[in-house]
């Protein structure tokens, strides 16, 4: 197994661990010491290793078109799949995981992905999901897809995502993300809403 280190964090003082599972997927939600806590997996995952179910944005049944006409809803895939106070990441939560996490890329038998690191102690691991168009999913081993609950400002047919490439040794020291914040290999923008995304859900 190797790891890349790609970000620090800082503590913003919650309490470190997760609660059990609350409801029939199994999932976990995580303290991270941030605004929302995360889900241990996405939906649709048996596991935290698991990439789950791939969802166009406002999608909340597994839609395969390719037509961004079949996406205009604002329906949430969390929500409705888990129920409760599960629901999709916004934006600004996304971005707050992203700036105060450490992200570290992993490669071993059974996983592929970011694991992300709280100052105090909880981890959460974000796999590589690959991206599904209309010819099916592409790109499974090195790229990772997830829907923000927030609308493009760009266009319509947009909606903000996280995405991210898999990083190679050597390829971004840790210090270099202030200094070259381009360097970054995962990174939040404008996707088309017939991508299919993977979701992973947050709650207070």
């Amino acid at each position: 197994m190797f790891v890349l280190l790609l970000a620090s964090c800082a503590s913003k003082g919650h309490d470190s661990g997760a609660a059990e599972s609350e409801n029939s997927t199994g999932a976990v939600p995580v303290d991270m010491g941030l605004s929302v806590m995360w889900a241990d997996r996405n939906v649709g995952a048996s596991s935290p290793a698991g990439t789950g179910l791939s969802f166009g944005f406002g999608d909340t049944e597994g839609n395969t078109s390719d037509s961004p006409e079949d996406y205009r809803s604002f329906a949430d895939a969390a929500s409705r799949a888990w129920g409760g106070s599960w629901r999709m990441p916004t934006e600004s939560e996304v971005r707050e995981l992203i700036e105060h996490c450490t992200w570290v890329w992993i490669v071993d038998d059974d996983r592929r992905g970011y694991e992300v690191t709280a100052s105090n102690g909880a981890k959460i691991f974000l796999p590589a999901t690959g991206l599904r168009m209309a010819g099916g999913i592409t790109r499974k081993k090195g790229f990772g897809g997830y829907w923000t609950s927030t609308p493009s400002d760009f266009s319509a047919d947009h909606a903000r995502c996280l995405t991210f490439v898999s990083a190679k040794p050597g390829s971004l020291r840790a210090d270099s993300l202030k200094t070259n914040p381009r360097k970054a290999t995962f990174k939040i923008s404008d996707c088309m809403r017939q991508y299919g995304f993977a979701v992973r859900p947050v709650k207070k």
